[in-house]
C-alpha cells in the first residue's frame, strides 16, 4: 500500500517503540511488527546486519518451556487467543518460499534455518497509522539463538533459487512507495536503567536531533558489503576500584562492525581479560558469558564508574568520537534459555578472530547511531535522554540527488531573479539616459532660442552683449544651463555599467560537488535452500583452530 502524498518529498517516519523491554540477555526496548491477514503481532528488535524479519514460528515453545515463553519471545495474542508463533496457514495474503538458511553471522555461529515466505508487514501497532508494505521477506525461526525477533534494517534484497528477482527489503520498500525521503535511518537501543527507563528512538528517513549530541565526524561504510557500518574502537578506559584510570584495550585498536542485533560487545580476548581484571568478573566456560557475583555487583553499581569508547578510522584523537557508558549500562541478566535463573552478568565476549569483533546492542544505550546508504556512510554520537514530555524534532536527510537537485533549482531561481535585476536595471538605466538626453536636447535649443532673441533685441538696440560663463547660471525661470562641453549623462552611463558587472559577477554559479553511493542491485543476501531433514553444526572452528562455545548447552 503506497503512501497517498506521491507528490510531496516525505517526512521521516518515526517507528514508535513497543514499551517493552525484553529479551534472554538483557532488556532491551522493542518495536511492534503485524504480519499476515489478517495481522498477527509480534514484539522484535533492530538488526544491522539483514534486511529480513525474523519472528518466531508456530512451534517454537516445546513442552517444558517456561509459562511465558511465547510472550517473552516477543509473540502477542492472536484474535484474543494465546499463540506461540506465526502461524502461516492463518494469513491469507503469506505466499510460501520454502525452508532456507537463515541470513546471518556465521562468524558468530548464527547456524539456523528458517521457513521463508511473502507477506504484509505493518508497522508498529493496529490502527496507529504506520504503513503496510506488502510482499515482504518473513522467515519464521524456531532456533533459540533468534529468542526474539529481528527487524532487518539493511538494504540488501533476498534472493531465492525460485525467483528470479531479488526481493526489495524494507527500508527499499518504505523509500520506494514514498514513506521516507531517503534510504537512511537513526537509532538508538533505549536505556532499561535510567531512571525513568527510556525507550529506543528508530527513525526512518532520517533522525531524531533531541536524542543525541550532535559532532561532525563521519565514517565510510566498508568495502566489505557484509560489514558496511565498521570503525576501529581506538580505546576503551576506565576507572578501576582503586579509581585509577585503566586501559581496557591493551593490544591496540580494534576494527568491528556495528550490529545492534547482538546483544553483547564482542572484543579482543586481553580485553576481556582486562575487564575481567577491572571489574572482578568470572567467566563462564559453559556459556561463555562473564558473571558478577552480588558483592561486586553492589559495589560497581554504588561507584557506577564509567567506560569511554573511542571510535574513530584513524588514531588522530581530533578524529574520533568518545562515548561514555555508565557501568549501569553493563549490568545485564541472562534468563531462560542461558540459564534456568535469572544470573547477573557483564555483556561483553571473547573474540577469537578479527571477524568476530563487534559493537552491539549494549553500546547503543548510550550512543546514537546515523546510518546513510545513500551516502555511503554513518556517525556515531553520545545519546540524550529527553524527557517523555519533550517533543521529537525530526530532521529529514535527503538523497544526494534531491539534495543536488534543491540546491540547483534554487540556485537557478536565484539566477533568473539575478537576470531579472540586471534586465531592470539596464532597461531602467537606458530609460534614464534617453530621458536625461530629452531634457539635454531640450535645453540646448532653448538655450539657442533665448541667444537668438537676446541678439535680435541687442541688434535692435544696436547693441551686441555676448556673455560666456565659466560656470552655469541661473535663468529667471529658475532652469539650470550646463556647459557646451559638458556631459553628465557619461558619468551615469559609467556608474550603470560598473553596477552591471558588479551584478552579473555575483550570478557565477559555484562549483557543486556531491557524492552519490550506488547501489549494486547485484549484491544481494546469499541464502541457501536446505532439506528438512539437514542440520547445522551450531560449532565452526576459527583460524586459530578454538571452537567457541555457542549456543551453551540447553539452547536448541
Amino acid at each position: 500500500m503506497a503512501n497517498s502524498s506521491n507528490a510531496r518529498t516525505p517526512a521521516p517516519f518515526s517507528f514508535a517503540a513497543s514499551q517493552y523491554f525484553e529479551g534472554p540477555d538483557g532488556q532491551w526496548s522493542s518495536f511492534v511488527v503485524r504480519i499476515g491477514t489478517p495481522e498477527q503481532t509480534f514484539r522484535v528488535l533492530p538488526s544491522t546486519v539483514t534486511s529480513e524479519t525474523f519472528v518466531p514460528l508456530s512451534g517454537s515453545c516445546k513442552q517444558g518451556s517456561p509459562a511465558n515463553c511465547a510472550f517473552s519471545r516477543g509473540v502477542e495474542m492472536y484474535q484474543g487467543k494465546p499463540i506461540d508463533g506465526l502461524q502461516t496457514k492463518q494469513s491469507s495474503t503469506w505466499s510460501e518460499i520454502g525452508i532456507y538458511q537463515i541470513a546471518g553471522r556465521e562468524e558468530l555461529n548464527y547456524n539456523a534455518s528458517g521457513l521463508y515466505g511473502l507477506d504484509t508487514v505493518g508497522l508498529m501497532i493496529a490502527n496507529s497509522g504506520g504503513p503496510i508494505l506488502a510482499n515482504q521477506v518473513i522467515a519464521g525461526v524456531v532456533n533459540t539463538r533468534f529468542w526474539v525477533g529481528r527487524l532487518g534494517m539493511d538494504v540488501k534484497p533476498s534472493n531465492f533459487s525460485e525467483f528470479e528477482n531479488p526481493q526489495r527489503s524494507l527500508i527499499k520498500t518504505l523509500k520506494e512507495e514514498n514513506y521516507i525521503p531517503s534510504l537512511s535511518y537513526g537509532y538508538t537501543a533505549g536505556a532499561y536503567y535510567r531512571k525513568p527507563s527510556a525507550y529506543g528512538s528508530l527513525v526512518f528517513g532520517g533522525y531524531d536531533q533531541s536524542r543525541f549530541e550532535p559532532n561532525a565526524i563521519t565514517f565510510p561504510f566498508d568495502a566489505n558489503d557484509s560489514r558496511k557500518p565498521s570503525v576501529n574502537i581506538q580505546s576503551i578506559v576506565t576507572r578501576d576500584f582503586a579509581n585509577t584510570t585503566t586501559s581496557l584495550l591493551p593490544d591496540g585498536a580494534a576494527y568491528s562492525l556495528i550490529d545492534f542485533a547482538e546483544p553483547q560487545m564482542w572484543l579482543p580476548v586481553s580485553a576481556c581479560d582486562a575487564f575481567a581484571r577491572a571489574f572482578n568478573l568470572t567467566y563462564d566456560n559453559n556459556t561463555d558469558l562473564y558473571l558478577v557475583d552480588a558483592i561486586t555487583r553492589s559495589r560497581l553499581l554504588a561507584r557506577n564508574p564509567s567506560i569511554t569508547f573511542g571510535l574513530g578510522m584513524t588514531a588522530n584523537p581530533s578524529e574520533r568520537v568518545n562515548i561514555v557508558l555508565p557501568y549501569s549500562a553493563f549490568d545485564q541478566q541472562a534468563t531462560y534459555p542461558i540459564y534456568p535463573n535469572a544470573t547477573n552478568y557483564f555483556p561483553i565476549r571473547r573474540a577469537y578472530n578479527d571477524t568476530q569483533y563487534t559493537i552491539g546492542r549494549t553500546f547503543f544505550q548510550e550512543a546514537y547511531v546515523k546510518i546513510d546508504y545513500d551516502r555511503g556512510n554513518f556517525s556515531v554520537h553520545q545519546a540524550l535522554f529527553p524527557t517523555s514530555n519533550d517533543k521529537q524534532n525530526l530532521v529529514p536527510i535527503f538523497t544526494p540527488e534531491s539534495h543536488n537537485a534543491t540546491r540547483q533549482a534554487n540556485f537557478h531561481k536565484a539566477r533568473l531573479l539575478n537576470k531579472a535585476s540586471i534586465a531592470g536595471i539596464s532597461v531602467g538605466s537606458v530609460i534614464a539616459i534617453v530621458l536625461l538626453l530629452l531634457v539635454v536636447v531640450g535645453l540646448i535649443r532653448w538655450r539657442r532660442k533665448r541667444s537668438k532673441e537676446r541678439l535680435e533685441q541687442s541688434e535692435n538696440r544696436e547693441e551686441l552683449t555676448i556673455e560666456v560663463a565659466d560656470q552655469p547660471r541661473l535663468e529667471p525661470d529658475g532652469a539650470t544651463l550646463f556647459e557646451k562641453d559638458s556631459h553628465p549623462f557619461a558619468e551615469m552611463e559609467s556608474y550603470a555599467r560598473h553596477e552591471l558587472q558588479a551584478r552579473s559577477g555575483d550570478g557565477k554559479p559555484g562549483d557543486s560537488e556531491t557524492r552519490l553511493v550506488e547501489l549494486d542491485p547485484s549484491t544481494i543476501i546469499e541464502v541457501h535452500e536446505m532439506g528438512d531433514t539437514q542440520v547445522c553444526s551450531a560449532e565452526q572452528e576459527d583460524d586459530r583452530g578454538v571452537q567457541p562455545r555457542w549456543p551453551p548447552p540447553g539452547w536448541i
